[in-house]
């Protein structure tokens, strides 16, 4: 913190190589390569919304509704928001090299982001590279790759940055600030920018302590506020939706706490065991909590140096407790752990999402450590803790050469152990054969963690060793700080680098962008999209049985685009009755877990397509029953694809084979799907506001090409006339969020529009004279219904843009604040 600095301009430039370098060693793949990542949350939740947009921006009609799963949804609400400039970026790339040049970017201002604030908190040029490299190549930074947290990134450094000048009276970082707020909220991480709030707002007060007022914190919520009014036209209509969401009570997962087992995984970030949740105190599915061997080296000398360091800096404190809070939040039995039950935490599924904190005051506390080795007064606890790492290091070296000497000579005893704890696990009766390729399985790839032949292996024990040489030498004064910062920066920064090469998978671009033929014939069969899609799911054993592997992502790849699975069905413009989304409602969560998705949410305790204890000859019989077929029709199934023969009278339309496998991939039509609109022809009244009455009617109902329930509670709809009438409707203009239709009729009828009745829609009739808003009420469980009169009319559906989003939020927020009942029936319904 006192070394002579070099020129700042050209050490700032310097730096930024640095970081530039690294995020392109990271993803060069995708850049350089013509490749495309495949992780879950990627594939999945990334790829869809994006062409989605790319496929408006084409068409030069916005739309704020993604027609294209759950049966219609809100865009603005997706894993990838709706939003402002960066929309601009995927018109004009495409939305796979959009997608890259957004991720690359987050990383790149990430770390110039730490590396401005650690140069503000007065750490060297060479700790705050060290810093931003460690801030930028943690695991859990990394680890999950959706635009919506990836963006957030950069957000912690440049608030924090943004509260440090505050405190400096350099006003103008007060617009960074509220910028950076602006931008958290519109990404759509919302738990990780509400708690940087609460984090930087107590920063802010920790720089006033002393203090005659508190002038940086009163700024900090003036900041806070102002990037919160600029990003209200997206979190208002969000805050109205969420009570309908299957987020409204709260969220699952916030009881996950660390095991004896993620010890492993803070070393070695690629062990892993296959049935894992046989094994005692071990995370089948582990924390990513790799930090480097240099980051756990540094933090541990702040620590050892705490007293000292916070004489000469008192904000650094601030850090170690940020650190200590976060990383404590992960242990059940400190009373931390319950802060997450408390209100509005509680709708975050997750206590690890406060390790995003605890990490990034990490990144900060690596660099004070470093700083602080130039004072030589220390000498003897920098011996300590460079003596007791290296003696980690060798204790974990003789733990790895022990393994290794069990697999020598122990393997046949070993093998024999395994198939007896194997064997009450599996069904009654299984084959000793199967029981032995089990366990032999399980045991070659628990061999394979400490396998020299294993790539990510050696490179994790070689970062585990490789930082004892400089240390050493600069305690031998052999080596001077500068020399060893090199040291550290290469090999935190190439380690880190070589050491994520393969961390994500990646499968040709060609692969994502080709069409699957399943998407080609139904588009062909039926060029109006008026269909929706669903598929039978046998389980992913069942593919495994016949010739899957788990280790071929192209294969997997190319089953999940053949099979049209949420939400890459999206990037096919195929239109599917179920989907993947944490605030999808909670009704269509109740009818995807019901109809048999396995896409419902986590708190959905009723996917029965997922139930192993029921055979899949009895779940296909429940799929295909004549009940389930009724439910399918109604919500609009015409096409079903499968890998299982159906039953009559489903009618087999398609047939081919996955490609490289036997697999066969079928689709079957379903001949009573309904259309997009259509009229009632009768009509069974819901007449309670009561969402479990509605789902018994619904279900209740045995033939809904007969029977439409309605949800009204207003006396005026249930003398509508229901009998059939002579009648005609014509789609004259269909886009997403937008239905125009020619109706003729000679009596009074219900029309109903296969859309997800979601707050906000807007139904107008038109006449040749006049022009009326129709209330939109809610018909069969989720879709949408208008009672209209005798004549010829067009009736328009559309769904309004962001402005109209908002100011129908705002009026829903304020009737409920001062309970303004008194809607008349002709007026906007609210929907559900």
């Amino acid at each position: 913190m006192g070394q002579k600095e070099p020129s700042e301009k050209r050490a700032f430039l310097v730096s930024l190589i640095w970081i530039l370098g690294i995020a392109l060693g990271l993803l060069w793949p995708i850049f350089f390569g013509d490749q495309a990542i495949v992780q879950e949350f990627t594939f999945r939740h990334q790829y869809g919304p994006l062409a989605f947009i790319e496929e408006m921006s084409r068409a030069g009609t916005p739309s704020l509704w993604l027609p294209y799963y759950l049966s219609g949804y809100p865009f603005y609400l997706s894993a990838f928001a709706y939003f402002w400039p960066l929309t601009k970026i995927v018109e004009f790339f495409g939305f796979m090299n959009a997608f890259n040049i957004l991720l690359f970017l987050s990383y790149f201002l990430g770390g110039v982001g730490v590396l401005r604030l650690t140069r503000s908190l007065g750490i060297s040029t060479i700790g705050s590279r060290i810093s931003a490299a460690a801030y930028m190549l943690f695991q859990l930074n990394i680890g999950l790759l959706i635009l919506p947290f990836t963006l957030t990134l950069p957000v912690v450094p440049f608030f924090f940055l943004a509260i440090l000048k505050l405190r400096e009276r350099r006003y103008r970082y007060l617009l960074l600030g509220a910028l950076s707020i602006a931008f958290g909220w519109q990404s759509g991480f919302g738990e990780y920018v509400l708690y940087t709030i609460i984090a930087g707002g107590c920063f802010a007060l920790w720089l006033d302590i002393g203090g005659r007022s508190l002038r940086t914190a009163s700024l900090t919520v003036g900041m806070v506020l102002l990037g919160t009014l600029l990003a209200l036209p997206r979190l208002i209509p969000i805050a109205n939706m969420l009570e309908i969401s299957v987020r409204a009570g709260g969220a699952q997962g916030a009881t996950e706490f660390f095991r004896l087992s993620d010890v492993v995984h803070l070393l070695f970030p690629y062990f892993s065991l296959p049935f894992a949740n046989m094994i005692p105190y071990y995370h089948s599915n582990p924390f990513t909590i790799y930090v480097g061997t240099v980051s756990i080296i540094l933090g541990i000398l702040f620590f050892a140096y705490l007293r000292p360091i916070i004489r000469k800096d008192f904000r650094a404190l601030y850090f170690g407790l940020l650190f200590l809070f976060g990383f404590l939040m992960m242990f059940s039995f400190t009373g931390l752990f319950f802060f997450t039950r408390a209100v509005t935490f509680s709708l975050f599924g997750g206590v690890w999402k406060l390790l995003f904190l605890a990490f990034f005051a990490l990144a900060v506390l690596v660099g004070y450590g470093f700083d602080y080795l130039e004072s030589r007064d220390g000498d003897q606890k920098l011996k300590r803790v460079v003596y007791g790492y290296a003696a980690s290091v060798l204790l974990v070296s003789l733990v790895i050469l022990a393994a290794k000497i069990v697999i020598l000579f122990f393997e046949n005893s070993m093998l024999e152990r395994l198939m007896d704890l194997i064997q009450p696990r599996l069904e009654s009766g299984a084959a000793p054969a199967k029981l032995e390729r089990i366990a032999r399985n399980f045991w070659d790839q628990a061999v394979y963690n400490v396998s020299f032949k294993n790539y990510h292996f050696v490179v994790a024990y070689l970062l585990l060793i490789l930082p004892v040489f400089p240390l050493f030498q600069y305690l031998k004064k052999k080596m001077n700080l500068e020399q060893l910062g090199a040291w550290l920066l290469g090999i935190l920064a190439l380690g880190g680098i070589f050491l994520w090469q393969g961390y994500y998978p990646l499968v040709p671009k060609s692969l994502i962008t080709s069409e699957p033929l399943t998407s080609q014939y139904v588009k062909t069969a039926d060029a109006s999209k008026n269909f929706r899609v669903f598929r039978f799911w046998p389980g992913l054993r069942w593919y495994q049985e016949r010739g899957l592997s788990p280790d071929n992502y192209t294969a997997q790849i190319s089953l999940e685009k053949e099979l049209l699975f949420p939400n890459i069905n999206i990037v096919y413009g195929i239109p599917i009755v179920d989907g993947d989304d944490n605030f999808m409602s909670s009704r269509q969560s109740r009818l995807s877990a019901e109809i048999g998705s396995i896409r419902a949410p986590q708190n959905e305790d009723k996917k029965w397509i997922l139930e192993e204890s029921t055979s899949l000859k009895e779940r296909l019989a429940r799929f295909t029953s004549a009940e389930n077929r009724s439910l399918l029709s109604v919500f609009g199934v015409k096409y079903i694809v499968t890998s299982l023969p159906f039953p009559p009278p489903f009618e087999k339309v398609f047939e081919a084979s996955l490609a490289g496998t036997a697999i066969p991939i079928y689709i079957y039509k379903n001949e009573d799907a309904k259309t997009s609109a259509y009229f009632a022809k009768k009509v069974a009244f819901v007449t309670t506001d009561n969402d479990s009455l509605a789902w018994e009617a619904l279900l209740a109902q045995k033939d809904f090409g007969e029977t439409t329930v309605i949800e009204c509670t207003d006396p005026r709809c249930y003398g509508q006339p229901t009998k059939v009438s002579n009648s005609s409707i014509t789609i004259l203009e269909s886009r997403p969020g937008y239905l125009r239709l020619h109706i003729k009729m000679d009596t009074a009828q219900w029309l109903v529009h296969s859309e997800s009745n979601l707050p906000t829609w807007e139904a107008i009739l038109r006449s040749a004279t006049t022009s009326q808003s129709l209330p939109i009420f809610t018909a069969n469980y989720i879709h949408q219904a208008v009672p209209v009169p005798v004549g010829t009319y067009e009736v328009v559906f559309s769904y309004p843009r962001l402005n109209r989003q908002f100011s129908y939020a705002v009026s829903s927020l304020l009737e409920k604040l001062f309970r303004l009942d008194d809607r008349s029936l002709f007026m906007y319904s609210g929907a559900y």
